[in-house]
């Protein structure tokens, strides 16, 4: 059974959340043929939703537009239009099938993806599309077999997840946090655990032995970028996928020219995009097995129901906090 309204967490503006966010309401989607009727289990706020709300995810064409529909990933449950292959009360990926904020939404059936036996939810929801893109990430070919790779912003979601996917395919990581309290949240952390600032390359070569990294993974840009790039090989790669401080990568041009560094970016879309289908479909199998064995454990810092979409979004902007936002029905 369904609602008689369909609640739909859109952005009709830029700026903060409360002005820039509504919760809509609609008629409840009716799925045709082929098609099913999900409802919302839970989605979590991604720093680029927080980006989005500002304009300052993508650049010209790339921006996307409002009124925008809320929520990239998460995980919901077939309620009607089921078949033999998706029977009702089946909880399903919805991550690659945005907007996901909603009570409900229509899916076509062959596109969803069941969550395999035991998986949970929670854990599916908040860690899918970071380990696909960690998974996409370690393909990187600047990376070397049982060799050292080092990211900033380590402590957040994505950067546990770097860790912990890495060591278990044979690299070792290097994670750098900005704070002694950031340090203190990722102890368990498979690798050795720095504080960011220019003594960064000495302190890289105290606990490698001398040996230098080949691939930096950097979520902040600013001077952290610069920072990253001076402990790396000759020849190595700055892959950029965040912009955390806001700034603009900064990094020396010495080491640009002299030493080989480059400085490339990552982007999900795109990623998949130049991915073959074959090789997608097995590096999203990786991820959501991954994700169900709670490899890259994430946790939740707070719940909010989709009436308190706004109040979720303010808190998801907050610093300070250790874990997750995540939207409920």
């Amino acid at each position: 059974m369904t609602d008689n309204k369909n609640r739909i967490v859109v952005q009709h503006a830029l700026g903060e959340p409360a002005h820039a966010l509504r919760v809509d309401r609609e008629d409840v989607p009716e799925p045709g043929p082929g098609e099913v009727l999900v409802e919302l289990v839970m989605a979590p706020i991604n720093p680029a939703e927080l980006l989005m709300l500002r304009g300052q995810y993508g650049y010209r064409d790339t921006v996307p537009p409002v009124p925008r529909r809320t929520g990239v990933e998460g995980v919901g449950r077939v309620v009607a239009g089921a078949s033999d292959a998706i029977p009702e009360g089946t909880s399903v990926l919805l991550s690659g099938l945005p907007p996901v904020m909603a009570d409900y939404r229509v899916a076509p059936a062959d596109r969803l993806v069941p969550l395999p036996p035991g998986a949970v939810a929670e854990q599916v929801a908040v860690s899918f599309i970071n380990l696909q893109c960690v998974l996409l990430n370690l393909r990187h070919p600047s990376l070397r077999a049982g060799g050292w790779l080092i990211q900033n912003a380590a402590n957040s979601a994505y950067g546990r997840a770097v860790d912990k996917v890495a060591h278990r395919q044979g690299y070792r990581v290097i994670n750098v946090v900005r704070s002694r309290q950031a340090a203190a949240e990722i102890a368990d952390a498979s690798g050795p655990v720095l504080l960011g600032g220019p003594d960064l390359r000495q302190q890289v070569l105290e606990v490698t032995g001398g040996v230098e990294p080949t691939l930096a993974l950097d979520a902040v840009g600013g001077e952290s970028t610069g920072h990253l790039a001076d402990t790396l090989a000759a020849g190595s790669t700055v892959l950029t996928y965040g912009l955390l401080s806001g700034q603009p990568c900064s990094v020396d041009t010495r080491l640009v020219v002299f030493r080989g560094i480059t400085l490339t970016g990552f982007w999900l879309p795109k990623a998949r995009a130049e991915t073959s289908p074959d090789l997608l479909s097995q590096i999203s199998r990786e991820a959501l097995e991954l994700a169900a064995q709670g490899v890259a454990a994430v946790p939740v810092a707070a719940q909010y129901g989709l009436d308190e979409a706004v109040r979720a979004f303010e808190h998801a902007d907050r610093s300070g906090r250790n874990g997750k936002i995540v939207v409920v029905r």
